[in-house]
């Protein structure tokens, strides 16, 4: 799924969209502030809105590129 024109998401975006939902389900944030995996350094948010999402969803608990999980 690809987001069209009018609906781009942008990193800020995302950002905003995690904290809100940690905030919904009262968890923690387990995605690191800055965007880059702790283990392999890749952009783990640039990764995600290239899949499609949004952030609004799922918490982000992992890597998607090297599969590292956060919340171990």
């Amino acid at each position: 799924m690809k987001p069209n024109k009018s609906h781009t998401i942008t990193r800020q975006i995302f950002i905003a969209n995690q904290k809100e939902l940690c905030h919904r389900l009262s968890a923690p944030s387990f995605m690191p502030a800055d965007g880059m995996c702790y283990k392999c350094g890749s952009d783990v948010i640039s990764a995600l809105i290239k899949r499609g999402e949004n952030g609004s969803k799922e918490l982000v608990t992992g890597c998607p590129i090297c599969h590292r999980s956060y919340c171990e």
